[in-house]
C-alpha cells in the first residue's frame, strides 16, 4: 500500500534443472527429491504459484528446444505444487516439453512453441487435442517477436539495415507468421489462448499489455475474445477467478473504460487520450468523466 502499481501473482524462483533456462536467478533442482523440496521452499517463500522451465531458452547456457526435466521431475514438481493449492505452468519451446508436461499434469503451458529438437516448426495436431482435452491452458506470449520487428523496421527506416540485421528481420516476420498459423490451429483444436505478455523480456517493456490483447486480434481472434482471454481466462489460468477476471457481485472491482468501443477497434485499449477510468479493487485511480 506504499504506491499504487498492479496486483501480483507471483511464481518467486522459476524451478530450473543446473545450467537450464533463468537457472541465473532461479531455483535449480535435480530429481524428484529435490524437485519437492524445491516446491516447498517455494510456497514457504510465499510463491502464489510454481513456474517450470521445462525446456531451455535464450538463458545462454540452456539449450532452448530440448526439455530440461525428466517427467518423474515434472511430475513431482507439479503434484507437490498441487498439495499445496498451488497451479503450476511451465515454459515450453519446444514440442517435446510440452508433451512430458502433458505426461505430468501441468495447468498452463507457457508460449506452446510447436519446434522439434533441429529447429523445423512442424504443428502436431495431437499436442493440441491433448491440451484441450486436459483442460490446459496455453499462454502464447505473441508480441515479444512484434517488438523486435518493430525496433529492426525502425533502425531500417532510420540508418539501413546489415545483412544478419535484415536475414533476423526476414525470420522474425516469418516466425510471427508460423506463431499466428500456429496460434489459429490450436483455437479450432479447443485450446483456451490465454492472454499473458511476458515481459519485461526482450523488448516487451511493461505497461504495455494491450498490445498482447492486439496480437491475439492479429492472429484471428475477434477483440471480444481476445478482451476475455485477458481477462475471465486469464484469472481462470492464474486460479483467482473467485477474485478478478470477471465483473460480478462478491469480486474485485476493476475497470478499464475507455471513450469509444474497443469491440470496434482494439487499439482504443492503447490510447491514453481516449482513457476515462481506471478502477482498482473499487478504488478509483483516473476519472476524467467529471471533467
Amino acid at each position: 500500500g506504499l504506491a499504487v502499481g498492479p496486483r501480483l501473482v507471483l511464481s518467486g524462483r522459476p524451478m530450473a534443472i543446473v545450467g537450464g533456462h533463468l537457472s541465473y536467478f532461479g531455483i535449480q533442482a535435480t530429481g524428484p527429491d529435490e524437485c519437492r523440496a524445491a516446491v516447498r521452499q517455494l510456497v514457504k517463500e510465499g510463491a502464489d504459484f510454481i513456474k517450470i522451465t521445462a525446456t531451455g531458452g535464450s538463458t545462454m547456457t540452456s539449450f532452448p528446444l530440448l526439455p530440461s526435466f525428466t517427467v518423474p521431475e515434472l511430475k513431482a514438481i507439479i503434484e507437490e505444487a498441487h498439495k499445496f493449492g498451488k497451479h503450476a505452468a511451465a515454459h515450453c519451446a519446444s514440442s517435446q516439453g510440452m508433451v512430458n508436461c502433458l505426461d505430468a499434469g501441468i495447468d498452463t503451458i507457457i508460449h506452446g512453441v510447436h519446434r522439434e529438437p533441429d529447429g523445423e516448426d512442424r504443428y502436431r495436431p495431437e499436442i493440441s487435442e491433448r491440451i484441450a482435452e486436459q483442460g490446459v491452458f496455453v499462454n502464447p506470449t505473441l508480441n515479444g517477436a512484434r517488438e523486435g520487428i518493430k525496433a529492426l523496421e525502425a533502425k531500417s527506416a532510420r540508418t539501413g539495415l546489415t545483412p544478419q540485421e535484415q536475414d533476423r528481420l526476414d525470420r522474425s516476420r516469418r516466425g510471427v507468421e508460423t506463431r499466428a498459423d500456429y496460434f489459429a490451429r490450436m483455437r479450432e483444436a479447443g485450446v483456451t489462448m490465454v492472454c499473458g505478455s511476458d515481459s519485461a523480456w526482450g523488448r516487451h517493456t511493461m505497461g504495455h499489455f494491450h498490445d498482447e490483447i492486439d496480437a491475439h486480434v492479429n492472429a484471428g481472434m475477434t477483440p471480444m475474445e481476445a478482451i476475455v482471454s485477458a481477462t475471465g481466462d486469464s484469472a481462470r489460468s492464474c486460479w483467482v477467478e473467485d477474485r478478478v477476471g470477471t465483473l460480478e457481485q462478491g469480486k474485485l472491482a476493476d475497470l478499464l473504460v475507455v471513450d469509444g468501443d474497443p469491440l470496434g477497434d482494439i487499439r482504443l485499449l492503447a490510447d491514453k487520450e481516449r482513457l476515462v477510468l481506471i478502477m482498482q479493487g473499487g478504488r478509483v485511480h483516473k476519472d476524467s468523466i467529471s471533467r
